[in-house]
């Protein structure tokens, strides 16, 4: 009757930026700059906020699929013996 629809736009998303910060890294460049205490201070907050992200991504993920595990278990009639 109903089809769940699986959305995977958010996981693209994900593996794109993955493989685009993966191919930057790799490449080899001369960075004459200097980094002060306020640029490493910015890269350490936003490496926490996405690590706090991918959780929060996580724990919605499994709250939803929990959810929906047991609608399943409570659409079935009981079986008369």
């Amino acid at each position: 009757m109903f089809r769940m629809v699986r959305s995977r736009g958010p996981f693209k998303i994900v593996a794109l930026a993955a493989t685009a910060a993966g191919l930057l890294l790799a490449i080899p460049m001369n960075a004459w700059a200097y980094i002060d205490p306020g640029s490493g201070s910015m890269a350490y907050q936003v490496l926490l906020a996405g690590t706090l992200a991918v959780g929060f991504l996580l724990r919605q993920a499994w709250a939803r699929t929990r959810k929906w595990f047991e609608s399943r278990g409570k659409s079935q009639p009981p079986r008369e013996q």
